[in-house]
């Protein structure tokens, strides 16, 4: 590829440079603001869906707050930062809680309308012996016969 074709014969268009950092700029500020609304919309919403998703599956607050302690047994400061993280943005951790336990709820429905699902006299049979039948070998056993050449070294790797 020629290079000055690609640069426009070396000449830099700094009104071009300027324009795609201004817009640059416009992008990240109308990003950020966008956050700042979807935050502060989660704030409104995150104590109804809190109790929404204890209602659907309350283990999984359970298991998160259990996930929690666990990080903070195994590494204390870790565990410190991220339950200051949960207290800081609770909105957030809300509507993901929410969206696991709902999603949780529709796939148990879909397994369940689909009759994928284990019926409970299944459940019961997974913890529990079967009965077996032993069956008799009437193979024979196979002798392995190996052909050993006189002038090779590479034999001795295999010996007994």
């Amino acid at each position: 590829m020629n290079d000055k074709k690609f640069w426009g014969n070396g000449k830099v268009n700094t009104g071009s440079l300027i324009i795609g950092a201004v817009m640059l700029v416009v992008m990240f500020i109308l990003l950020f603001s966008l956050a700042r609304i979807a935050y502060r919309l989660l704030t409104f919403i995150a104590i109804p869906l809190l109790i929404i998703t204890a209602i659907i599956d309350y283990k999984i607050i359970v298991n998160y707050f259990n996930w929690v302690v666990s990080v903070i047994k195994k590494n204390p400061l870790m565990g410190i930062g991220l339950s200051l993280l949960s207290m800081v943005f609770y909105p957030v951790l809300a509507a993901v809680l929410f969206g696991r336990a709902f999603f949780t709820w529709r796939l148990d429905r879909a397994m369940k309308a689909s009759g994928n699902v284990f019926e409970e006299e299944e459940q019961a049979k997974i913890g529990e012996y079967i009965d077996f039948e032993e069956i008799k070998d009437k193979r024979k056993p196979i002798k392995q016969q190996r052909t050993q050449e006189k002038n090779g070294n590479y034999d001795r790797f295999f010996e007994e």
